[in-house]
Formats: C-alpha cells, sequence, structure tokens
C-alpha cells in the first residue's frame, strides 16, 4: 500500500511542478508585453526659446518649514510662501514679503552667500 501511496505522490507532485513551470512561463511572457515604455526623448531643446533666471532674487529663509507645514505639521495645499505684505488688523505677523527679503544671487547656492546660512539645510523661498 505504501509502495502505491508513493508511486501517486511522485505523479502529483511531477504534475504540480509541470503546472507551476507553465504558470512562471506565462507570468514571465506576459510581463515581457508589460513593460515601461520607452522614455520619452526630448529633442532640439537647445533650439527652443528660453528664458534666463539669471539675477538676484529676494529670499526668505524657511528653518521651520512653515511654507509646506502648518503650525499642527499637516502639509499646506497651497504649500509655498505667497507675496504676501502685512494688513492691519492681521492677527499674525507677516514674515514673509519679498520686497523687504534679502536677496540671494542665481545661480548660486546660499551657503556661500551669506554668513548666516552656511550650514543652513532647509527650504530657502525666492
Amino acid at each position: 500500500m505504501m509502495h502505491l501511496l508513493n508511486r501517486l505522490y511522485v505523479r502529483y507532485a511531477a504534475v504540480s511542478l509541470a503546472k507551476i513551470a507553465l504558470i512562471a512561463l506565462a507570468l514571465l511572457s506576459a510581463g515581457a508585453a508589460w513593460a515601461a515604455p520607452a522614455p520619452i526623448v526630448i529633442t532640439g531643446a537647445d533650439m527652443r526659446p528660453s528664458t534666463s533666471l539669471n539675477g538676484n532674487w529676494a529670499s526668505i529663509v524657511d528653518p521651520y518649514f512653515s511654507g509646506l507645514f502648518s503650525f499642527h505639521h499637516e502639509e499646506k495645499k497651497n504649500g509655498w510662501f505667497l507675496n504676501r505684505k502685512a494688513q492691519p488688523g492681521d492677527p499674525f505677523p507677516t514674515e514673509y514679503d519679498y520686497a523687504k527679503a534679502p536677496t540671494l544671487k542665481v545661480p548660486s547656492d546660499w551657503n556661500t552667500q551669506r554668513d548666516s546660512l552656511f550650514f543652513y539645510e532647509g527650504p530657502v523661498w525666492y
């Protein structure tokens, strides 16, 4: 009886391995059909009109990420500093008036342009 059970087990195992091999082959061939599309190649970029951004830009240093997150550290929907001037009766101080902001040269790094930013690694808004 054991001999018969061993034969059945070997046959069943062989059939199962064959099924697994077929499934694997089908998945591999389907994966080739689902391969990522070819990358989009931008041609003639040097021939297109361009605008230079070089110059002195007003900059706001944001060490507390307040342009990206609210007081409760929730991500803001409009996560950036708007050019907003303080209005009479504002309940909170406005700290991002670009007219009064110091400037940084672009293109360049901010770490070597101001001593106070030498070790700074947070966001800076232009």
